[in-house]
């Protein structure tokens, strides 16, 4: 399934219907972590920020984690998560399990070409299921 920046998508992971968005994003050279040191990319490269949002209804249990998520840039080239997504306020956990619940947080990539941006979503781990994909254009 493939949605716009803002929409949700929806795909099933290990028989749970699990809903997936990425509410916005920014491209930025500078990160400031939650004890207040500031994180900068490597030469060249642009830190990709963006809030993801992921939610079940209630009797759908699914576990979900930042590692699902990837970045793809103008280059082609798939990006995991920048570790310093672990220290920045409000981050996307690293694992966690929804119960007909939600969760919300932010994930970082360091890349060299952020433009022409998609963000793929997978089943997390060893989960089977859908792929999503969110454009932003």
């Amino acid at each position: 399934m493939v949605v716009e920046i803002g929409d949700w998508g929806e795909a099933v992971h290990n028989g749970s219907e699990v809903r997936f968005r990425v509410t916005k994003y920014r491209i930025t050279e500078l990160i400031e972590e939650s004890d207040g040191d500031v994180e900068t990319p490597s030469e060249g490269d642009k830190f990709v920020v963006a809030t993801i949002q992921m939610a079940t209804d209630p009797g759908n249990n699914v576990t979900v984690g930042q590692e699902q998520w990837s970045f793809t840039g103008l280059a082609d080239k798939e990006h995991s998560s920048h570790e310093v997504t672990f220290g920045i306020r409000n981050g996307f956990p690293n694992k966690t399990e929804l119960h007909g619940d939600n969760v919300q947080g932010t994930i970082v990539w360091e890349v060299k070409y952020p433009n022409d941006a998609e963000f793929n979503m997978v089943p997390y781990n060893n989960q089977t299921g859908q792929a999503g994909r969110v454009v932003t254009d």
